[in-house]
């Protein structure tokens, strides 16, 4: 769920929703470009604000208790066409990012308290790969590609779980 609007499939009255058990957790995900100056941060922050509340006070009251976690997205790869003309580098852009996540963050924690919300840094981690387009992603370099999505799925594990992936137990399927 990245939006909150009239279309079924992008809100939480879709149907396949209602089946479902209770919602632990709403992660919020925008668009890449929504925090930054490509975009609209003040409706992203208002957006991602009003999804948490509308998961919050469904009428299904599967998320009463759910707690919102708002995933931090990451700045297009190094030789993106976005640099230097509209972000220095990707690190500037990062950075606008942050910023903006940050208070999205805030917002929530005003409006519902500092429990109910919490950060994915992401973007943080596409940053400590050093925004590399042959490891993090897609041709595009904007989609996460090879390494990617597995950052983000970690970024995400060790949010709500506090563990590191070195410290979940594995066992390789072709051994």
């Amino acid at each position: 769920l990245t939006r909150v609007s009239d279309a079924a499939d992008w809100n939480v009255d879709h149907p396949l929703l209602h089946g479902t058990n209770t919602w632990d957790h709403l992660i919020i995900q925008g668009h890449g470009n929504e925090p930054t100056s490509l975009g609209d941060p003040a409706a992203y922050r208002a957006n991602a604000l009003a999804l948490y509340q509308a998961v919050k006070t469904h009428a299904t009251g599967k998320g009463a208790g759910s707690g919102a976690l708002l995933l931090q997205t990451w700045a297009r790869g190094t030789g993106a066409d976005l640099y230097p003309a509209t972000y220095a580098s990707p690190a500037a852009m990062q950075e606008a990012i942050n910023a903006v996540a940050a208070l999205a963050t805030n917002d929530i924690a005003a409006a519902e308290g500092a429990a109910s919300v919490r950060l994915a840094p992401a973007g943080q981690a596409f940053a400590s790969g050093a925004f590399d387009p042959d490891a993090l992603y897609a041709a595009d370099l904007h989609t996460p590609g090879k390494a990617g999505p597995e950052l983000v799925a970690l970024a995400i594990v060790k949010t709500l779980y506090g563990v590191n992936a070195t410290d979940i137990p594995y066992e390789a399927a072709n051994e």
